[in-house]
């Protein structure tokens, strides 16, 4: 935006002129996308902090766009039910809910707090400060990050930083936002990341974030455990249970899938396997087979594919799965404790007897309606048809051959008791039994033929 705009809405916001706010104010951006641009700027006491603030007119043009595109889509749904099998409209709609999200900046200050109070005992992780006295909805003012760009791997050996460490430690920083706290920056990509000359790792932009709740993480543990037995009747399971398929699912179709996905990496051990191919190839098939995988799961499958990639760069050996087994292995022992067990049998005890308890009253109520109104089936005479029509067709063709059955039967007794009307009846009754035989087994074809059309009609 032109620098005479950006002042004015920055003023606007703030309630007085940027000089009455700022001891120095940088005219230059430092960074532009597509919903703000920052400006560095200098406190009176000499804090250094970088001033976001929202393009004009983008919150009015994106609720637009979003209209227009839920419009789309809901037409698209109407027209082909595929749309809704492939969960296009549930996208859409977590689409509209993140990026309206974005547009408020005091949630993304929010993020950024819970994310540091998370991270208050690391001394790995570096959060910027927000400052709430020059704040709003749409200007957000934080403590300006210094360091190199995570995967700027020549300003990274100048400064004589550990590379394998610090992709260890990157990745220890996403997976304990993801499993262990349940809250996590949702877009670490490494224009996000920046490195101080200590090795501390600065995470800006706190505009998307995902929760997962501990029913979900101990689920992702158990995918990953499942990975690394191979064990694709395990892996089937957990995945259905952690992204329910639309509709009915072939089962054994799709563990044979996952069995050949899993069989590309035979020999490998856990630690040499690509996790990003495995990963993405998981995915794909949980998306072929339609299963309901939720936003939040979604997001942490590209977390990780990101920072293996992340990782990569900064140590060619590097591999997520490494990193991942600590949790696996806690997470197991956590299970195993006896207040965590206690803790689910008291679960499932509780859950026993919100169903039980009411049990007697309701089976009481539908004895005395059983015994007062009797007991009924009620029936859709339109759902039945197909049926009753298949019913017709079988009967009709049993009747034809109890007819030329009792026909021949008939002919064959009277052939026995008197050979001499027999052979007089000879030809009259080779002539009769052509014409029934062809008759019968033209009227049985005919309704086979119509009885077929009917099946595939219904199917």
């Amino acid at each position: 935006m032109p620098i005479e705009l950006t002042r004015r809405l920055i003023s606007q916001e703030l309630g007085v002129p940027i000089e009455a706010a700022f001891a120095s104010f940088e005219d230059e951006a430092v960074g532009s996308g597509s919903l703000a641009q920052a400006h560095g700027a200098v406190l009176p006491d000499g804090s250094r902090e970088v001033v976001k603030i929202q393009r004009e007119g983008i919150a009015p043009t994106i609720n637009a766009d979003l209209e227009i595109l839920g419009n789309v889509v809901r037409e698209l749904a109407r027209r082909w039910p595929s749309v809704t099998e492939f969960g296009i409209p549930r996208f859409a709609e977590e689409f509209s809910v993140q990026l309206r999200r974005e547009l408020d900046f005091k949630a993304e200050g929010r993020n950024a707090e819970r994310i540091a109070n998370n991270f208050a005992g690391s001394a790995g992780l570096r959060v910027p400060r927000i400052d709430w006295s020059r704040t709003t909805s749409r200007m957000l003012t934080e403590e300006r990050p210094s360091g190199v760009k995570i995967t700027d791997v020549e300003a990274l050996d100048a400064l004589g930083v550990d590379r394998a460490a610090l992709a260890d430690r990157a990745t220890t920083v996403i997976l304990d936002m993801v499993l262990r706290d349940g809250f996590f920056h949702a877009d670490p990509h490494p224009g996000n990341m920046l490195v101080e000359p200590s090795g501390v790792i600065g995470l800006l932009d706190y505009g998307m974030v995902g929760s997962l709740t501990e029913n979900v993480r101990a689920q992702l543990i158990d995918v990953v455990l499942a990975l690394s037995m191979r064990q694709s009747d395990r892996l089937a399971a957990m995945l259905m249970r952690l992204a329910p398929p639309r509709g009915h699912l072939d089962r054994a179709k799709f563990t044979d899938a996952l069995a050949r996905v899993i069989d590309r990496y035979t020999g490998l051990t856990l630690e040499d396997m690509p996790a990003a191919d495995l990963i993405t190839a998981v995915m794909d098939l949980m998306r072929r087979y339609h299963l309901q995988v939720p936003a939040a799961v979604a997001m942490v499958s590209k977390m990780l594919v990101m920072s293996e990639g992340t990782g990569r760069v900064l140590d060619p050996g590097f591999r997520i799965t490494n990193a991942l087994k600590p949790y696996a292995m806690d997470s197991v022992a956590r299970r195993l404790r006896p207040s965590s067990v206690a803790r689910r049998l008291l679960t499932f005890s509780l859950d026993a007897l919100e169903l039980g308890l009411p049990l007697p009253e309701r089976l009481s109520r539908l004895l005395d309606r059983y015994e007062q109104e009797g007991m009924g089936v009620s029936l859709d005479p339109v759902q039945l048809e197909p049926y009753v029509r298949r019913v017709e067709d079988i009967s009709e063709r049993l009747v034809a051959g109890m007819l030329l059955a009792s026909l021949i039967t008939a002919i064959g007794s009277l052939g026995a008791t008197d050979r001499k009307w027999l052979s007089r009846a000879r030809g009259p009754l080779l002539v009769i039994g052509s014409v029934a035989a062809a008759g019968l087994g033209s009227f049985i074809a005919i309704n086979a033929r119509i009885a077929q059309v009917r099946l595939n009609r219904m199917r």
